[in-house]
């Protein structure tokens, strides 16, 4: 009964069925490449990545990849092996696909918006794109200026101690363009903006660990005073910057 209805599903129904099976993959791995672009992106231009990573859709599509896998296998499994059903394979197929796009639908619902000051800074005239800088040029001197400049207004002003600062904003501080500073900070301080940012906020808070002032603050409360805004983001970068953890520090230096 089996083969007999396999071999009077129409022609173009299999192929759209073939289509759907290829597809679906395609978009799965396009999705993990912009995934990772976009990480790239929000560390060049946030100090704190929380609720701005997508970890959530991250995780949901490598979820939907998995199943799919396993969907497409056991639709395989039946088309050769005459195996399982055709309700079972095509109503799988199409109950993951409604499932995927209800819990995107769902979790975009609450996530707030990333990039939302790019166009509104006054005074910065970014019209002829983001932060690609490979077709900008910059003067040598205007490279040790602007890195001067960078430098003399971290040390001053301490711009990181504000936790949502973002390229922008310190672009916009220190009168420079955005992907000028961008440049800057990757080419010639070998960072991105989320790890130069975060190693000030490391030294800040190394220093106020022997400050009697913060005598009574605990080593997280530290932490916020010095522009973090989340403990696992103050203990990963703390980490990669000391190898040793806040405790350790904290003991090894009393």
């Amino acid at each position: 009964m089996n083969a007999a209805r396999k071999i009077e599903l129409p022609f173009t129904y299999l192929i759209f069925l073939v289509i759907i099976a290829i597809s679906v993959p395609y978009y799965i791995l396009w999705s993990v490449r912009l995934l990772r672009n976009h990480r790239k992106n929000i560390t060049n231009t946030f100090s704190a990545l929380e609720n701005r990573n997508l970890i959530w859709l991250r995780n949901l599509t490598v979820i939907m990849g998995i199943t799919w896998t396993i969907l497409v296998t056991i639709f395989f499994m039946h088309h050769v092996l005459l195996l399982f059903s055709d309700d079972f394979c095509i109503n799988g197929l199409f109950l993951t696909l409604s499932v995927f796009i209800i819990f995107v639908g769902y979790f975009g619902m609450y996530q707030p918006a990333i990039f939302t000051s790019r166009d509104s800074l006054p005074g910065i005239d970014d019209s002829k794109g983001s932060l690609r800088y490979s077709g900008s040029t910059l003067k040598e001197e205007d490279i040790q200026k602007y890195l001067a400049t960078l430098y003399d207004y971290m040390r001053t002003n301490k711009p990181y101690l504000n936790n949502e600062l973002t390229l922008y904003q310190l672009a916009e501080e220190v009168n420079i363009l955005p992907h000028y500073l961008s440049r800057i900070i990757n080419e010639f301080h070998h960072q991105n903006f989320f790890d130069y940012i975060n190693q000030y906020r490391v030294q800040e808070f190394m220093a106020a660990v022997a400050d009697p002032k913060y005598k009574n603050y605990s080593l997280l409360g530290i932490a916020f005073e010095c522009g973090f805004n989340s403990k696992s983001a103050f203990n990963r970068m703390f980490k990669k910057s000391t190898g040793l953890t806040p405790s350790q520090f904290k003991e090894a230096n009393s």
